[in-house]
């Protein structure tokens, strides 16, 4: 396992986003979320937050988090690796089982070199630890220049693998 700092430089932006998140999201109380889709530029912080912030209600024991491979370095169609990451808002650890089950597959790689940048990731994670402390995630980049259409069946058998009823699935 590997630590990583995050690699913001201020807690500023994430702060903004949060505090406009807790004055002006409410969540329903009679929907229950499966997941979201979030930005992940810091930008759209209040955005991200929100996104979040409507999961609140929900109690997941892990997270699988996507993010596309921003900078091509995913050599197969879906990267993940073993880290824990250090954000403004406490430390997140991947799920080491899930992080071995996608290893498994065939369709899958260890790629630390990927997670030291991919902002997918670490743009999300802060607030993931802000809402959610001490859960685990599962990181996860999908490659933008290999195709996986041909592999959809495939790719359907390995988020089965790591996604069951207590998990999460935020999509960066």
């Amino acid at each position: 396992r590997v630590t990583y700092e995050n690699p913001y430089d201020s807690a500023f932006e994430f702060a903004e986003g949060i505090y406009d998140a807790e004055h002006t999201v409410k969540p329903p109380d009679n929907v229950h979320f499966v997941g979201a889709i979030v930005p992940h530029h810091l930008t759209a912080t209040t955005t991200i937050a929100a996104g979040i912030a409507m999961l609140q209600h929900e109690h997941p024991k892990k997270i699988v988090l996507l993010s596309p491979d921003h900078f091509d370095n995913c050599t197969k169609i879906v990267c993940t690796f073993l880290s824990n990451y250090k954000t403004f808002y406490g430390d997140v650890d991947a799920d080491l089982k899930s992080v071995k089950d996608v290893r498994l597959s065939p369709l899958a790689e260890i790629n630390a070199k990927l997670f030291k940048q991919e902002h997918g990731i670490y743009a999300v994670l802060p607030y993931i630890a802000k809402t959610f402390p001490g859960i685990s995630v599962t990181p996860v980049v999908l490659s933008q220049k290999n195709s996986w259409k041909s592999h959809k069946e495939e790719l359907v058998k390995l988020f089965d693998s790591i996604v069951d009823d207590d998990t999460l699935i935020i999509v960066s």
